[in-house]
C-alpha cells in the first residue's frame, strides 16, 4: 500500500490538538480547500503580470513541465511538494504576493486543513526550512494584506544538509 492511496490512518488535524475545530467557515473539502490555494498561485502570478509559462517558471524557480503541472491541477493529489515549495521559496524572481500564497499555503498544510494525516504532515514539515514556518505562522493561513515578505537571503529557505 502506498502513502498516497487508500488507507486506514484517519484524516489528521492539528487544531483539533489545539482546542480548535477543524470545521471552519469555508465549505470546502480539504482537497478541494487545497486546490483553490494553489489556484491561488496562478491567480497571484497573473495579477503581478507574469502570464507565460515560461515567466511563470522562470518567476517561481521551476522548471517549465513541474511548473505547468503545478498551475494547472495537474499535481499530485498530496499537494505541493516540500522540495517544490523549497525551490519556490528560494526563487530570487518570486513577487512577493506569490511568496505571501505560498506562505499561507504552507501554514495551511501544516495546520492539517488540507486532510493530511499525522505522518505525512510530520514529514511535509521536517522538509521544510524553520524561518518558512515561522514566516507561515506569522501571516496565518488566511489571504491577508500582501506585503512584502521576504527571507534574509535566498539560500536560507533552502533545506540545511542533514547528512550525518
Amino acid at each position: 500500500m502506498t502513502i498516497d492511496g487508500p488507507s486506514d490512518v484517519p484524516a489528521f488535524c492539528a487544531l483539533e490538538t489545539q482546542g480548535h475545530s477543524c470545521e471552519d467557515s469555508s465549505p470546502l473539502r480539504p482537497r478541494e480547500r487545497q486546490i483553490a490555494k494553489i489556484g491561488e498561485i496562478k491567480a497571484a502570478l497573473a495579477a503581478e503580470g507574469v502570464i507565460t509559462l515560461d515567466k511563470q517558471a522562470e518567476a517561481l524557480g521551476l522548471s517549465r513541465s513541474t511548473a505547468w503541472h503545478l498551475l494547472n491541477g495537474k499535481h499530485k493529489g498530496s499537494g505541493i511538494s516540500a522540495t517544490v515549495i523549497n525551490r519556490m521559496l528560494a526563487a530570487s524572481r518570486l513577487p512577493p504576493a506569490v511568496r505571501a500564497t505560498i506562505l499561507e499555503y504552507i501554514a495551511d498544510k501544516v495546520a492539517g486543513r488540507y486532510g493530511d494525516t499525522k505522518l505525512r504532515l510530520s514529514k511535509f514539515t521536517a522538509r521544510i526550512p524553520r524561518t518558512a514556518i515561522d514566516h507561515s505562522r506569522a501571516i496565518g493561513g488566511t489571504p491577508r494584506n500582501r506585503r512584502a515578505l521576504h527571507f534574509p537571503n535566498p539560500k536560507s529557505a533552502m533545506p540545511r544538509n542533514r547528512s550525518a
